[in-house]
């Protein structure tokens, strides 16, 4: 617990901190007059994003939480996006999906499956997002350097996909061979049962969630796809209201290489990573105060805003739900110790 807080201070001011480093004093003067409206705006994609997460999370979902609505839905997401910007490398997020879930009668497992799902689905957008930008580098004879660093994340996505692939067709052999290397390892047969029992629930969820209809899933694709071009114009927008017009794809790939450097630095948010890496693209573009500012204003609205807004709504759904249990054990124990 004290360690996950440390962390994410050191992503908050590693957000802030990286900027105004860069910018210096020119910051000052670039930062107030930034319009109101723009803002506001950008603030309004943010919300919009939200919405469309919920609908897919609502399609994905396919009736198994009840009668889950928009907005129960938007904000079980808002919660789990809370999370994932509030842990290291993400990793509250999952479980508070699971949590959040769970008290509508889904099972962990189909739970994982939709989570799995939708990381699919996110993953297919970027391949196909990369590939697009992998041509927009060669026929604009942008930097060559460019492009050798979308290899990479598109090898690891191609290899990621693969996987996925090759795990769902041949997944009894991967449990043969697992279950003999963990024999060697002598692994007790106990805990080799619940593994296999685990992953067989999963494998089954998943396949519940893969046959919805094709209809339901390609809805779910599109509304993935929106999300994140509106979430991807946000940077976009910033340097318009700098008074800075870059093209579309290029605020575009800034963003994906920027966050996929912040993944690897597993602080909350990407924090450091994203900062640096997006600096170094837009620095040569639009001078080194400009990308400053641009960062600073950019995080605040896709780091800060969802840890203001998503930290009551996390609270509400998940806190505190779960601090009510903790003290309801605490009291079950009490007569167990009499």
């Amino acid at each position: 617990m004290k360690r996950t807080l440390w962390l994410l201070v050191a992503g908050l001011f590693a957000v802030m901190a990286i900027p105004v480093m860069l910018g210096g004093r020119d910051l000052l003067h670039l930062l107030p007059g930034f319009p109101p409206g723009i803002f506001a705006l950008m603030l309004g994609m943010v919300l919009l994003c939200w919405l469309l997460n919920g609908a897919k999370l609502k399609v994905l979902l396919a009736g198994r939480a009840g009668e889950m609505g928009l907005m129960r839905a938007t904000g079980t997401v808002v919660a789990t996006e809370f999370a994932i910007c509030a842990t290291p490398g993400g990793s509250g997020g999952p479980l508070t999906l699971i949590a959040l879930l769970t008290r509508r009668g889904v099972r962990p497992a189909q739970t994982t499956a939709i989570f799995a799902v939708d990381q699919i689905i996110d993953l297919l957008f970027f391949l196909c997002s990369m590939i697009a930008m992998m041509i927009y580098v060669i026929t604009r004879s942008i930097d060559a350097r460019l492009g050798w660093m979308l290899v990479l994340p598109m090898t690891l996505l191609c290899l990621a996909l693969l996987g996925v692939v090759l795990m769902s067709r041949y997944h009894r052999r991967f449990l043969v061979v697992s279950g003999r290397l963990l024999s060697k390892m002598k692994v007790s047969p106990r805990f080799q049962q619940t593994m296999v029992r685990r992953i067989l629930i999963f494998k089954k969820a998943f396949t519940e969630t893969v046959q919805l209809p094709r209809s339901a899933l390609a809805l779910a694709f599109g509304l993935g796809i929106v999300h994140w071009i509106v979430r991807y114009s946000i940077l976009f927008v910033t340097l318009y209201g700098l008074n800075q017009h870059l093209d579309w794809a290029w605020t575009f790939l800034v963003q994906m290489l920027s966050m996929a450097a912040g993944q690897l630095t597993l602080l909350p948010g990407g924090a450091g990573g994203a900062e640096l890496s997006s600096s170094a693209l837009l620095a040569p573009m639009v001078g080194q105060s400009t990308a400053a500012a641009a960062i600073l204003i950019w995080r605040a609205v896709t780091y800060y805003f969802y840890l203001i807004a998503g930290a009551p709504v996390f609270m509400l759904m998940a806190g505190r739900p779960l601090l009510k249990k903790v003290f309801e054990g605490r009291k079950a124990e009490k007569p167990s110790n009499i």
